[in-house]
């Protein structure tokens, strides 16, 4: 048996409704969880009759790590031994778990992925990779989880309630001697943020447009993220992260100083931590 899982906030009903259309007839189980939703209405009237749809609300926006781990113990309690978890605004291929499936005995796997195509972007770089890849990190939405594993090694850590709470998973599955494996030949259509290229001296440079609350959050997370991994992680690479997110914020994105004023507050929050 397969399930899957998506976390809810407020989601576009619209690309909800693709999502749950593209997966809904490749899994035996589907758990929403919802974290206080203002249209949470809308979703249980769509899907609170449909057999294989478990709706799980939370009264109080609990964050990703929490609402991934109440799947996760959906899961376990119903003897899934592995399951998809999807971001509200993705569309997986109608062949997704089909070629999942042929991967899940490999020897040492802990999860499974796709590869990404941002909706926002669907101008493909020439592709001439070979169908596994063996890969440190993934995104949370498209990744087919091992169950059994997520509890060995320990869920998701719900101190950095979102933004990170994936790379930090998945550092913990490479550390247990587990692999992640990317299948080059399954699609996942995602929206990172409200995307948009632009042209900067000759490069093509990448900018989400997160919001405030967003850069809050991946500030803090990255250093407790390190601190947590610093046996594991280069320093270098998380404060250059870090360095290229303000970067692109103060040049190219809109709401400057709020976006600042955050990424400061979450650099300092994280000490608290």
């Amino acid at each position: 048996m397969i399930a899957a899982g998506i976390v809810l906030y407020n989601p576009e009903i619209d690309l909800l409704s693709k999502n749950i259309d593209a997966i809904i007839s490749q899994v035996d189980l589907l758990i929403l969880v919802d974290n206080a939703s203002s249209n949470i209405s809308l979703v249980k009237d769509l899907y609170n009759e449909s057999p294989k749809i478990l709706i799980i609300q939370n009264e109080t926006n609990k964050g990703i790590a929490y609402a991934l781990n109440q799947i996760i113990h959906a899961c376990e309690k119903r003897n899934y031994e592995w399951v998809l978890t999807l971001d509200q605004d993705s569309t997986c291929a109608n062949n997704l778990m089909e070629t999942y499936m042929k991967y899940v005995n490999v020897n040492n796997i802990g999860i499974l992925c796709p590869r990404i195509v941002d909706r926002n972007y669907l101008v493909e770089e020439n592709y001439s990779k070979p169908e596994i890849e063996y890969i440190e990190t993934c995104i949370t939405s498209g990744s087919f989880m091992n169950v059994k594993i997520c509890k060995e090694i320990g869920y998701y850590d719900e101190n950095m309630f979102i933004d990170l709470v994936d790379f930090e998973y998945c550092v913990r599955v490479q550390k247990a001697g587990f692999k992640i494996a990317r299948l080059n030949s399954a699609i996942l259509f995602h929206r990172l943020g409200e995307l948009k290229v632009v042209n900067f001296f000759g490069k093509k440079i990448r900018v989400t447009n997160h919001s405030a609350n967003r850069v809050y959050y991946y500030a803090r997370n990255s250093i407790y993220y390190l601190k947590k991994h610093k046996d594991y992680l280069s320093r270098y690479k998380v404060y250059s992260n870090l360095l290229k997110k303000i970067t692109k914020v103060l040049i190219f994105e809109k709401e400057k100083n709020s976006k600042l004023k955050s990424f400061i507050l979450g650099i300092r929050d994280s000490n608290y931590m």
